[in-house]
Formats: C-alpha cells, structure tokens, sequence
C-alpha cells in the first residue's frame, strides 16, 4: 500500500468523525454572514483547494444565490492592484498547509478592508488563520501523500457544511451530506474497476477529463492527479465549453474520462459522451447511470446515487483510484511525484 491509498481508504471515516467539530466552527460564521446579509463571496486558493474553491463556487451560487467569484492572487502580489472590498462580501481562503503568500495577502487585504473573512485549514496555526476572522479547522493531522486527497474532499465537506448552514432547510441539507459520505465508503469498491481501467490504459500518454456542473471540480482535481502522479498530459474541460472548439481534439484512441452522475447535467453528458464515442475516442465513463455505462470500453460503476449537489464527494473516490492505479502500474511512486513539495510557495 501507499501513503496516497491508505489516505483514499481514510477519506469516509475521517471526514464522518471529524464532522461535529465542523459544524461547530461552521455555526458562528453562517451566523454572522446573516447578521452582516453577505450578498457576495470570493474564493482564493491554489491547486487542489482551488478545485475545492470550484465547488465552492457551484454550491455557494446554485444552492444560497450568493454571487461568487474565484480569486486571481497575482493580483494582490504581482500586480499590485487588488480589488476593493465591502462589508457585504465574505472572503475565504483555502488552503491546507495555509502558507502560500498570495492566498494569505488576498484575506490579508480584504480584511483591512472590512469583508468578513474566514479559511479553510488543516493548519491552523498558520499564517492564513492568523488573518482570519473565522478559521473552519479541517483537523487531519499530516497528509503523508504529496498528492492531496483527505484534504481536497474534507474541504469540499466543508463548503457543503457551509452551503447547507446558510440554506433554508439545514436538516435535509445535513442529510444529503451524510448520504454521501456512506456512498464514498461504497465507492471505495470500486478500486477493483479503478485497477482495471488503469490497466487497460497503462500506456496512455495524454488524455480528455470531462464534467459539468458541481462534478467540474471533479474533472479538475482528477487531470491533476493524472498529471501529478502519472506525468500525463491531462486536459479538464467542462463539457459545455468543450464544444465550442476543444472537441476538435478528438480523434480514434484518445483517452476520455467522463464524470456523470444522475442530475441536472447527465442528458447534456450522455449526449457528450456518444459524440466523442463517434469521433474514436477510448471512453472511461463514470456514472450510476447505464446508459452512459453502456458508451464505455471501461466503465466504473458508481453504485449509490445521491443528491447532484454533493456527488463531487462521492465522485473524486474513483477519480483518486483511478490515478493512483494508473501511477502503479506504470511503475511510479504516487507518493512521491517528481518536483513536488507538499506545502508550495507561490507568490
């Protein structure tokens, strides 16, 4: 086993044992974004908390009708020219070391400015909790991996608690969530299939990631951990914005993994999926639903179906396997990805 998989396995235990202590550092903040009526949010992280600030995004914007932007750090400290912030707009950093310099300077600077400020952390006596107002602990102890992966779907828990403390029916909300962390425990079956396809692929140089929706974090955080971990040239779209010109890439043998869940987006991925099959593409669909199952060479089954809103959770499970599987069998170390440091500073 590898740290990478042994941290996989964790994922569904940790993030359920860890849940009360969130929801506890959840409450005062969802309290003061009513008290202070938070009309805008922005996100600013980087690599795989930036996936997470995606999700962020969709769940934030879709579930509470908050407008959301997703941070441009460079701003901040390249360019010198951040944006003016106001008292009506919340401001979260992600981050699980919570050192990177850029996310620190953009909660810095809308602090001072008199947004509401809060992070999400598995450090929390770092420099990005020392500048918020509101620190959401994520408490896993050490990641051992290079490649993140308790830490990415314990921050996207996170965002849903968020998402479902500022909504208007916090019990069903809360029950969604639960549904989907016992569904990443039955997801964890599928590192069989994972393996399987990952066989069938071992030799794949480069490949398409493709989802829409809530999922488009998943198609994001999946290319990156082949990237990472596999040194593919793996290329995230959302389905929508890969019709209009990237679909011209598709050509007979080229990998494509597809993420689609049952929900608002699936008709437009089932659609998705028989165009790039007509083009020859090699497809690897990852679903619950048998029609797009029936498309793929290498299907992975996800066997429990759950709300649209927290599938990311359950979905990232066979996409960690995936590359993880994918890595092994080209004999690469996942724990070790060459040029890689768990804590990156980038300013």
């Amino acid at each position: 086993m590898t740290y990478m998989l042994d941290e996989i396995y964790e994922q569904p235990e940790v993030i359920n044992s860890l849940m009360p202590q969130w929801l506890e550092d959840i409450a005062p903040l969802a309290e003061e974004v009513r008290c202070r009526d938070i009309r805008f949010v922005y996100v600013a992280a980087r690599g795989s908390s930036d996936h997470a600030a995606v999700y962020c995004k969709y769940a934030l914007e879709i579930r509470n009708k908050l407008s959301v932007a997703l941070a441009n750090p460079s701003a901040f400290t390249l360019y010198d020219s951040a944006p003016r912030f106001t008292s009506d707009t919340l401001v979260i950093g992600i981050s699980q070391s919570g050192a990177g310099p850029d996310v620190v300077e953009v909660v810095r600077k809308a602090r001072a400015d008199g947004a509401l400020t809060a992070c999400i952390v598995n450090t929390p006596h770092s420099a990005l909790a020392a500048v918020s107002e509101f620190v959401l602990r994520l408490g896993l102890g050490r990641e051992k991996s290079v490649a993140a992966t308790k830490t990415y779907t314990s921050s996207i828990a996170m965002a849903a608690l968020l998402s479902s403390a500022l909504s208007s029916d916090v019990i069903a909300s809360q029950k969604d969530i639960a549904a989907a962390i016992q569904a990443m425990e039955s997801a964890l079956n599928l590192d069989k299939a994972a393996a399987e396809a990952a066989k069938q692929m071992a030799d794949m140089k480069e490949c398409i990631v493709l989802a829409r929706g809530f999922n488009q974090a998943t198609a994001l955080e999946a290319a990156l951990k082949l990237i990472e971990t596999c040194y593919i040239g793996a290329r995230a779209y959302s389905g929508a914005d890969f019709r209009h010109g990237p679909v011209a890439q598709v050509e007979a043998g080229l990998p494509c993994l597809l993420f689609a869940p049952s929900g608002s987006t699936f008709n437009s991925m089932l659609d998705l999926g028989g165009r790039v099959l007509e083009g020859g593409a090699k497809l690897i669909c990852i679903s619950d639903d048998t029609r797009l199952l029936g498309l793929s060479e290498t299907p992975i089954r996800v066997a429990q179906s759950v709300p649209d809103w927290v599938s990311p959770l359950v979905y990232a499970v066979p996409a960690q396997l995936f590359a993880c599987r994918l890595a092994l069998n080209r004999g690469l170390d996942p724990d070790a990805p060459r040029g890689l440091n768990k804590v990156t500073m980038t300013v």
